[in-house]
């Protein structure tokens, strides 16, 4: 672990000094040209915050580095070092896995935002897709595999066709059969006349009998005065999905603690757990509460059972990490402006 930066030797702050300066005069360097270097970029200040050059350099964090000396805002910086941390062959290596070669910086911040299969998709898309495209095409994904575990087996232009060809059914209007004026069994002639004799008028009030109670006869299709009946179903209003505070501790807190309001996950439930419930966070990083029943004691206490809740995080895209309330404190008070 880097030790702070005020406990280390003489020789040792000299280094780190040294160290840190030319992470600034590389890093300047990059920006020049953002759009050939942002993996660079994205290396160096993950590089930074590993070994806290921001400490040699006299500040709290990396965030606040990026700012004063790159003008960089804070979901810039965590861009920068999300795009490089997916595409790198290795956290702490220079070099970018040529499976990612040809996608822009833009493209790559969308990819980051798979969650299940993060290299297969590869396979589905290619650079020369938009931003747009890719953007709609990784929601799919996700929902995709996240309910089926497994990846789907269409290309990106060819769910983008499916979903056009959708939309065009759905706004095209369907026309009512063209009638060809055939005359349907038992039907009068469509060419008869009215007769010539006089006809019954059909407007006149007949008055009740006495087994007959008084009301109003509507002949169909005519308004009445009478209130209708009630028949309508009446909408239920949706229950909208409840909102979170992660600015503060008291916010995260009444979060982890209202995880039955979590959407449900049935991946191990019966396996490993006696329930499971999940939320996407907004920079795309999944938070799992798992119930699960604890034997305690030796002997027959071993019959005793404990209720505990523990948590899991998805963070890197690849696989979930074991992670406290306290832990989960500290990291949505590291990216509080991204959730």
């Amino acid at each position: 672990m880097t030790k702070h930066f005020l406990e280390m030797t003489t020789e040792e702050r000299e280094y780190q000094l040294d160290c840190a300066n030319t992470f600034l005069k590389w890093t300047r360097e990059n920006i020049k040209d953002v759009t050939k270097s942002f993996f660079k970029i994205g290396f160096r200040l993950y590089e930074a915050r590993a070994y806290k050059y921001y400490e040699a350099l006299g500040y709290p964090d990396i965030e606040t580095l990026a700012e004063e000396e790159f003008g960089f805002k804070r979901s810039s910086t965590y861009g920068f070092m999300q795009v490089y941390e997916r595409v790198c062959i290795k956290n702490g290596h220079n070099t970018m896995d040529e499976r990612y070669i040809g996608y822009d910086y833009s493209k790559l911040l969308e990819l980051c935002k798979v969650k299940l299969a993060v290299h297969d998709i590869l396979h589905y898309i290619k650079p020369t897709d938009s931003v747009r495209d890719i953007h709609q095409y990784v929601k799919f994904w996700n929902k995709y595999t996240n309910k089926h575990s497994t990846t789907p087996k269409i290309t990106l232009q060819e769910w983008k066709t499916l979903q056009e060809w959708k939309t065009k059914q759905e706004q095209t209007p369907v026309l009512p059969p063209v009638s060809d004026n055939k005359q349907i069994e038992g039907q009068l002639s469509i060419t008869d006349t009215i007769p010539d004799g006089p006809q019954p008028d059909t407007n006149v009030n007949v008055a009740p009998t006495a087994e007959q109670s008084a009301e109003t006869v509507q002949t169909f299709g005519l308004p009445t005065c009478a209130e209708p009946e009630q028949t309508e179903t009446v909408a239920k209003p949706k229950i909208s999905n409840p909102t979170y505070n992660f600015h503060s501790r008291d916010g995260v807190r009444a979060f982890l603690k209202d995880y039955k309001n979590w959407q449900p996950y049935f991946g191990f439930i019966g396996s490993f757990f006696k329930d499971m419930f999940f939320y996407s966070l907004k920079n795309g990083v999944n938070i799992y509460a798992c119930g699960i029943d604890t034997l305690w004691g030796n002997g027959e206490s071993l019959e005793t059972k404990i209720d505990e809740i523990i948590y899991f995080i998805n963070d890197d895209k690849r696989k979930s990490k074991k992670i406290t309330k306290e832990q989960f404190e500290r990291y949505c008070a590291e990216h509080k402006d991204e959730l």
